[in-house]
């Protein structure tokens, strides 16, 4: 059973790089959102183009923001894990831009858009928060945009892999230097701009190097640091990571 308390905690701390979330906005936010909901691989949350009446709080599994042409041809843009918002709730004069789809059996919570927009409104602190988390994820998006036009093929898997350990290990869902990627190969590959041989021959290398290993959908990264400064990682995200893992201790221990 999903713990609701579970996933506003994850959620808040997610926001709390701007500073710690009033306990009042936090019980404020889990009094506008419905109960979960489940999506198998493939369903959209998100359809590009629509205009939606609400948003979505992920709680368990993964989901990836795509951006499909009309040969069929997609481009997937984000990753979202566990405690992350579909959107930030602003209404737009056109529909999506991307769509969002479960790349996993995927549980998330509805949200009234227009009553978040209130709730953000008349909760400044919640509104700094937002705010500064959504800065951070257009410098992520910078990253990736330098990724796909300069990055080499080894420079892109390297940097996609530490990312998601980075983020990952900002949430406390790292065990030692092993997570579970729940993601093939094509969509890998996908995200990296590249094909999946390419991808896998790339992969196949660094497993030489004792940099990435895997086994069915566990990854482990044995010299995280020697992979991100293959990646070029900002030095800068990696501290606020950092930041983040110890913080997330402390989350953990309260919800025990």
């Amino acid at each position: 059973m999903i713990q609701l308390n579970s996933t506003i905690r994850l959620f808040a701390h997610r926001l709390s790089g701007a500073g710690a979330i009033p306990e009042a906005d936090i019980e404020a936010f889990q009094d506008i959102i419905g109960p979960p909901i489940r999506f198998d691989k493939h369903d959209p949350l998100v359809q590009q183009g629509d205009r939606s009446d609400v948003l979505w709080l992920t709680a368990i599994g993964w989901a990836l923001r795509q951006r499909v042409l009309p040969d069929g041809r997609r481009q997937i843009s984000a990753i979202l894990l566990p405690g992350e918002l579909t959107d930030k709730g602003i209404i737009m004069p056109f529909g999506a831009t991307d769509s969002v789809v479960a790349a996993t059996e995927l549980w998330a919570h509805a949200i009234d858009r227009n009553s978040f927009i209130a709730l953000v409104e008349n909760r400044p602190r919640l509104e700094r928060a937002l705010f500064y988390e959504e800065l951070t994820r257009h410098a992520v998006t910078r990253e990736w945009l330098l990724l796909l036009g300069q990055r080499n093929a080894k420079e892109r898997v390297a940097y996609f892999f530490y990312e998601i350990f980075a983020r990952l290990s900002a949430m406390g869902m790292l065990h030692g230097n092993t997570f579970t990627l729940p993601l093939v190969q094509s969509e890998v590959a996908d995200i990296v701009g590249m094909s999946t041989v390419h991808f896998n021959r790339t992969l196949q290398h660094f497993r030489s190097l004792d940099l990435v290993m895997t086994d069915g959908q566990k990854v482990t990264l044995p010299r995280p640091i020697a992979l991100a400064e293959l990646a070029m990682f900002d030095a800068e995200i990696i501290r606020i990571a950092r930041d983040f893992q110890a913080r997330a201790a402390m989350v953990s221990a309260k919800l025990q």
